[in-house]
């Protein structure tokens, strides 16, 4: 692919961008997930926890949170998995428990599913209470595999520990390269993360070989967008005029700047599907 064609796909995608009012989209969905944080946080946490422990699990989600977003906003969360993991009393108060939490954490891949709809103009051919249950069932396994990827996350965590402690002083460079993967690990699980999303959320039938060029131009934006976000957030004073709520509005601006580039994938996506010579998506039946 040219330059020429590459910014001219681009451009189109900007246009399909507005077009479908994936700012409004964004905002929602930004909205939406505030309230599915805590019970999906849980379910994740549970997942990886099941192998590589609770604590792990828990320490390596506050860890990445404390890296985006400072430490106030990272106690939050921290505060949101302790609240939500303490035992309930009763078998009925658990059971409750446990059905309200998928309800929560699959909420906002239902929303998502839907956005993605909007965005290929995909429509489902399933009944009403079909498309409730597929739509819910794809987005448990959704939950799953962000808990199986950061387990993925914990395992290379641990294991490039490892490999630095024993290889300090010996091979030179060796700061400059796990920084490099330090960058390129969390680069290379968003982009599966949002590849598996860009595949299988919407009805529609999308091709691997045009998913992962959205997916990796989505994770690049958000990688690049972190850090800038990053330092804009924490050597500007407008946070801070909101008082005891500046962790919320942090939390709240995160959300929305993940959603609108999540969604910017999906557009580009699209278009580059649209444009490809390989297969071209089309409803599912």
């Amino acid at each position: 692919m040219s330059g020429r064609q590459f910014w001219s796909l681009v451009r189109e995608t900007f246009l399909s961008w507005q077009g479908d009012k994936v700012s409004k989209m964004a905002a929602a969905l930004a909205y939406y997930s505030i309230f599915s944080l805590a019970p999906l946080l849980i379910i994740v946490v549970a997942v990886a926890g099941a192998i590589y422990g609770r604590a792990a699990a828990a320490g390596e989600i506050v860890g990445h949170i404390q890296n985006l977003v400072g430490s106030d906003v990272a106690g939050v969360i921290q505060g949101l998995i302790e609240n939500a993991s303490r035992p309930k009393s009763g078998a009925i108060a658990s059971i409750i428990g446990i059905a309200t939490a998928l309800i929560g954490a699959t909420g906002l891949f239902s929303e998502l599913k839907d956005d993605l709809n909007i965005i290929w103009k995909a429509d489902s051919k399933r009944t009403a209470v079909g498309s409730v249950l597929h739509s819910r069932f794809l987005s448990f396994l959704m939950v799953l595999g962000i808990g199986l990827l950061l387990l993925l996350s914990i395992v290379a965590n641990t294991f490039l520990s490892a490999v630095a402690a024993f290889l300090k002083g010996l091979v030179p460079g060796l700061r400059l390269l796990l920084f490099l993967t330090n960058v390129l690990l969390p680069f290379m699980l968003i982009s599966i993360l949002f590849g598996f999303s860009y595949k299988f959320l919407p009805d529609t039938r999308v091709a691997w070989n045009d998913v992962w060029p959205g997916a990796a131009i989505a994770s690049l934006l958000f990688t690049v967008g972190k850090l800038v976000l990053g330092f804009y957030l924490g050597s500007s004073k407008i946070v801070s005029a909101y008082g005891a709520a500046s962790s919320l509005v942090v939390l709240l601006f995160w959300a929305y700047f993940s959603a609108q580039v999540f969604l910017f994938g999906a557009e580009f996506t699209c278009v580059y599907a649209s444009r490809s010579g390989g297969d071209k998506p089309s409803n599912t039946e």
